[in-house]
């Protein structure tokens, strides 16, 4: 896989926890003004350049120049507890248990996740703009001794999504917005692969004895890492219509995203399970190549202005999230750990949110917010690569005006996952480890923004 760039690596997103934010892997924290208010009614507020990400037509109520910057500071923290898992013997299975490594480029369990985004009036009824996000990532990653290690070790989806868009303004009721997003993804998947049990597998398919030397099940463990990396592009576009002085109402969507990854998949063989070469399956390294796709949202949201003091706002965003149903690598290679399938059947999911802004002063403006997001993860397929459940977010937040020019926007919003996450799953019919245990998760995240408006 071809190394990022520097100044790539900034923008792209910084690994985290698959079930640190939206349900799923999606990533809707792009801004610190949303994050005080639950991501609530971003589909209609338009407050400042993020409404590239969350509703294009916004860009029409940014009357100069704006820039904004912005960061999330995430802190996770879980812990895997076994409950009996066991071998494709039915022993039990040896491991640890214990904390789960979730940013496993930065040092602790805590991650940065940056964002940009430029609006430019051209006229008074156009204005352009450009945001770069990661809509889309995962990552943790666990010992290589704990149960469940022949399931996973390490997972990782990172990337980021430049999103070059544009606004119209037919009408003082109307607002119509459309973007294309160019979007980069890096994947990683690795697990340990039991060569002890593959060898006793050789041994009764062949009956040569030069394998019984490795034919020891869980004694002769190797590693599988598969990586690849892909480019492909997709669309948002949203309206905003005016009801009123006081209202506004906001639709948007953004498409479904292909990605086509090509890469390596590299096989670990110990030196006390070499002796697997002389049996009939291949399990040399090789190219692979697989697809995901990142699937469409639509959003619907309201903004009141119920005083000059009070604003109410509420949305519901709809993920298709059925487009994921297994995760499937290939490869040229006859090497079946380079040609699986592990089976996801993810369902489709709703997030709800609800929020307020309390405008204080001049100077400032507070906020705060409520959310439901549903897992998009059935239970039956809940597993190690992605243990996501239910969650509920509260948040909390702010804006400094520092100059007509200069706003600060501030937030801080807790997640709250249901408690002691199961999961139950049979890693495939002919190795049969058997992962049962339970999570429990929090998740915390800070975020700062900038805002400069050039007049």
């Amino acid at each position: 896989m071809n190394k990022l760039s520097l100044p790539l690596l900034i923008l792209s997103i910084s690994l985290y926890i698959p079930v640190s934010y939206s349900a799923g892997f999606a990533i809707q924290e792009q801004s610190a003004s949303a994050l005080g208010r639950a991501i609530s009614g971003n589909a209609a507020i338009a407050e400042n350049a993020s409404t590239i990400f969350y509703n294009p037509a916004g860009l029409s109520y940014i009357q100069h120049r704006q820039l904004t910057f912005g960061s999330n500071f995430i802190i996770a923290d879980s812990q895997y507890t076994d409950n009996g898992s066991t071998t494709s013997l039915g022993t039990p299975m040896p491991g640890r248990e214990g904390d789960i490594n979730f940013f496993v480029n930065n040092s602790g369990n805590y991650a940065f996740l940056p964002s940009f985004f430029y609006a430019h009036r051209l006229n008074q009824q156009w204005v352009a703009g450009i945001g770069v996000t990661s809509p889309y990532g995962l990552s943790n990653e666990y010992d290589d001794d704990w149960f469940g290690r022949y399931h996973a070790i390490r997972s990782s989806l990172i990337g980021f999504n430049i999103n070059p868009s544009i606004a119209f303004k037919p009408n003082e009721k109307l607002s119509i917005g459309f973007g294309i997003s160019s979007q980069y993804s890096e994947i990683e998947l690795s697990n340990a692969v039991d060569f002890g049990s593959l060898c006793a597998g050789e041994v009764l398919l062949t009956g040569n004895p030069a394998l019984a030397s490795c034919a020891t099940p869980l004694a002769h463990d190797g590693k599988l890492i598969i990586d690849g990396d892909d480019w492909a592009w997709g669309y948002n576009f949203g309206v905003i219509y005016q009801a009123n002085n006081a209202t506004r109402l906001g639709m948007a969507y953004r498409s479904m995203i292909a990605h086509n990854f090509k890469g390596r998949g590299n096989v670990t063989i110990p030196d006390s399970a070499t002796a697997i070469n002389n049996g009939v399956t291949d399990y040399s390294s090789a190219d692979t190549f697989g697809s995901l796709r990142l699937p469409e949202t639509i959003s619907a949201s309201i903004f009141h202005q119920l005083d000059t003091k009070w604003s109410l706002t509420g949305d519901i965003t709809w993920t298709k999230w059925s487009r994921f149903q297994s995760l499937d690598i290939q490869s040229e290679s006859t090497n079946p750990l380079l040609n699986t399938s592990e089976l996801q059947n993810w369902k489709n999911s709703f997030r709800l949110s609800i929020g307020m802004d309390y405008r204080y002063s001049a100077k400032w403006t507070f906020r705060t917010g409520f959310a439901y997001d549903e897992t998009p993860i059935r239970k039956a397929e809940r597993g190690a690569r992605i243990p996501g459940g239910d969650r509920r977010w509260i948040s909390i937040g702010s804006t400094y005006t520092l100059s007509p020019q200069w706003q600060i926007d501030m937030a801080y919003a807790h997640v709250f996952f249901r408690d002691n996450l199961q999961v139950n799953s049979i890693l495939d019919p002919q190795l049969p480890h058997q992962l049962n245990g339970e999570y429990n998760v929090s998740t915390d995240i800070i975020s700062i923004q900038l805002n400069w408006s050039i007049e």
